[in-house]
């Protein structure tokens, strides 16, 4: 779907409710880099970095903001599945009081989940792979507790996790306000410059 020819409030909507995400998150980081918490804003470096992405790639086509939609409540079936598969979770039949689980897991909600979307398939989709590339998968170790400075409690690498927080939080401030206001994607080059890379990306 051509972004010029679908009305723009659900992609609106979509980057203001990541917009405020970012806003929190980035309030998060700043009390985390006042503690000197380096891990922690690892952590919070790359769920800025995975904002900034959504952002960009629900730009990219006007029905993105609806497969986000559908992919959160995808993610509500996934864990009650599992756990209704597993005993740790009941559905009952109001009326009744009886046992319905087995009837839920049968159901075409349940049997036709969509397949997920990574974040490098939006990177990919939005033009923004190198971002995946460079950032996302560094920050991913420390995520995953892969990170070799976790235990690195200098201020050094607070202020280098600070820096990068900035940077995402300034990438994503730009992208959405753009957006928001004149209509426009923030093109690489312009991203480049604000997450402080040099021409190649």
């Amino acid at each position: 779907m051509n972004v010029n020819e679908a009305a723009p409030t659900e992609m609106d909507a979509a980057i203001q409710v990541m917009l405020s995400r970012s806003a929190e998150l980035l309030r998060g980081a700043a009390s985390l880099g006042n503690d000197g918490n380096a891990a922690a804003l690892e952590v919070i470096a790359r769920a800025l970095l995975e904002n900034l992405i959504a952002i960009l790639w629900v730009q990219v086509d006007a029905a993105h903001p609806d497969h986000l939609k559908q992919a959160t409540d995808a993610e509500f079936t996934r864990i009650a599945k599992v756990n209704l598969r597993a005993g740790k979770l009941r559905i009952v039949n109001r009326e009744t009081g009886e046992d319905a689980s087995a009837e839920f897991l049968e159901s075409h909600r349940f049997q036709s989940l969509p397949r997920r979307m990574s974040i490098e398939d939006r990177a990919k989709q939005a033009g923004v792979e190198d971002l995946y590339n460079i950032f996302y998968r560094s920050l991913s170790m420390g995520v995953h507790g892969h990170s070799l400075g976790g235990a690195d409690k200098s201020s050094d690498l607070t202020v280098m996790h600070m820096q990068g927080v900035g940077a995402i939080a300034l990438a994503t401030g730009h992208s959405g306000v753009r957006w928001l206001v004149h209509r426009e994607r923030t093109d690489n080059e312009t991203l480049r410059g604000l997450l402080g890379l040099g021409r190649e990306l």
